[in-house]
């Protein structure tokens, strides 16, 4: 299976801080994969360069239902 994001921005002229950006995937893992870096990228502009030294986990795998 593909992992593949994509990633489209309002404005590419302007600085990304000020242009919406939508992540896209077709895969539910990298779906989580985006939310949880946007998660961290948030923490990173609250409490400054500190984030950086911080773990952050990856999100769990689903585990495919058997029949």
């Amino acid at each position: 299976m593909s992992r593949v994001a994509r990633v489209t921005a309002a404005d590419f002229s302007r600085a990304a801080l000020f242009s919406p950006v939508t992540e896209t995937a077709d895969d539910p893992y990298v779906a989580k994969l985006i939310r949880a870096h946007a998660a961290v990228v948030t923490k990173f502009i609250e409490t400054g360069h500190d984030e950086v030294r911080n773990n952050h986990p990856l999100p769990e795998k689903s585990t495919p239902k058997k029949p």
